[in-house]
């Protein structure tokens, strides 16, 4: 008989994201299309990169294996079922007539006192990440992406449960992704992918000491949405800049 794991269904652990006790995949649903599905699993054991499926997922389907968070994201801006907004429909941000993504209200974290500390000191690094971005300059958001990847490495990770600890880990890979990377396309990429990360552990930081605005471009993501964070309310688009430097609204505010 072989290896009982060589026969169950296995996935890579960068398709799941988790919700409390909640394991989720996005599984494709039309072949030619990027239309997707989220799913509860049921998972096994980890095996390496990989986790074994108990249920949830059939042989043969196709499932997002990265960039699950950028997907969910374009899911709650759509007002489809997503990680955040299982319900599916319009997803409230707390301020009457503003829809959109809402992290804080929908994604509960418990992030140690220290970690919160530590987050913050990072901020500046993003916010001037995001300014370069915005004047199109790829060496120094490189710059400012590796100073905020060395800083967030050093957080206190002492009591972050398997999400916090997923969003954390996301957040240091596409750092330093952007870091690496000498095209702006490909930054800004990476960006889009980071924010959905940076913004849901922003919003439950308890006291950032500042003022910070979520802010959304419905037409970055190739049309799905993408949002950033911002120390000023004025519009100043990362994704587009001069393209595009006012295209967007405020769609929550940090403090």
């Amino acid at each position: 008989a072989g290896d009982l794991k060589d026969e169950m269904l296995m996935v890579p652990t960068s398709a799941v994201m988790w919700t409390g006790e909640r394991s989720l995949v996005y599984v494709k649903t039309l072949p030619n299309q990027p239309v997707f599905e989220m799913r509860e699993v049921t998972l096994g054991d980890r095996v390496g990169e990989r986790y074994a499926i108990i249920s949830g997922l059939r042989e043969g389907e196709e499932i997002v294996t990265n960039g699950t968070f950028t997907v969910d994201a374009a899911a709650q801006l759509l007002g489809k079922k997503s990680m955040m907004n299982p319900e599916g429909g319009t997803t409230r941000t707390g301020h009457e007539n503003h829809t959109g993504m809402q992290q804080s209200q929908s994604m509960d974290m418990e992030l140690p006192v220290s970690f919160q500390k530590g987050f913050k000191k990072l901020l500046p690094s993003y916010l001037k990440m995001k300014d370069a971005f915005v004047s199109g300059e790829a060496v120094a958001a490189a710059r400012e992406a590796l100073n905020a990847s060395d800083q967030m490495v050093k957080l206190d990770r002492t009591g972050m449960g398997s999400m916090e600890s997923a969003h954390l880990d996301h957040s240091i890979g596409l750092l330093k992704s952007i870091s690496e990377s000498e095209k702006l396309e490909s930054q800004r990429a990476y960006f889009v992918e980071l924010n959905v990360h940076l913004v849901a552990l922003a919003s439950n930081v308890k006291s950032l000491d500042r003022t910070l605005y979520v802010q959304l471009c419905p037409m970055a993501n190739n049309n799905l949405g993408a949002v950033w964070l911002s120390a000023e309310k004025e519009i100043r688009n990362p994704y587009y800049g001069d393209e595009m430097l006012t295209c967007g609204k405020v769609e929550q505010i940090l403090e």
